[in-house]
């Protein structure tokens, strides 16, 4: 998920958004300020109640011209500001390494690291402009340790 601010105003990118997750309680708590953001998602779940004054727009974070799209949307509305973004994307698979499919694997690394990626340019260049913003990339424990079962997943937060 990718969250942009602009309170701001914030952009969620919400790869495997669930509306029940960690990534929704905290959308739930940073709207209760008075932010103003659009949260971005390969899909928009029909069946949650939207949160008032987000935006939601459709992105694949594996496609470099949906992101691209979804984030000049965000950046007109805005105005071109940008004060936060959080990077949220992720998916996981699991199991011993040597029964992942190899186009598991490869996915597992385009929405985990290359998803972040894609992002970055337009976050960065447009926070270099303004003079100010903050980039906030949460990650996983198989970050920082591998995780039994889940070496491609690690691998891709390790990266």
């Amino acid at each position: 998920m990718h969250y942009f601010l602009k309170c701001a105003y914030f952009v969620f990118d919400l790869v495997l958004f669930q509306y029940e997750n960690f990534g929704y309680r905290s959308l739930i708590r940073i709207w209760k300020s008075d932010c103003q953001g659009a949260c971005t998602g390969r899909t928009i779940r029909k069946d949650v109640e939207p949160i008032a004054g987000v935006t939601y727009v459709r992105a694949d974070v594996t496609d470099d011209d949906q992101v691209k799209a979804a984030f000049d949307h965000v950046m007109e509305l805005t105005g071109g500001v940008l004060d936060v973004f959080i990077n949220n994307a992720g998916m996981g698979i699991g199991g011993p390494l040597e029964f992942c499919k190899t186009e598991d694997v490869q996915n597992q690394m385009d929405v985990n690291f290359m998803g972040m990626v894609r992002w970055m340019g337009g976050v960065i260049c447009t926070m270099r402009r303004q003079g100010y913003g903050k980039i906030i990339c949460i990650s996983s424990i198989g970050g920082l340790m591998g995780l039994p079962y889940q070496g491609a997943y690690s691998a891709s937060k390790f990266a």
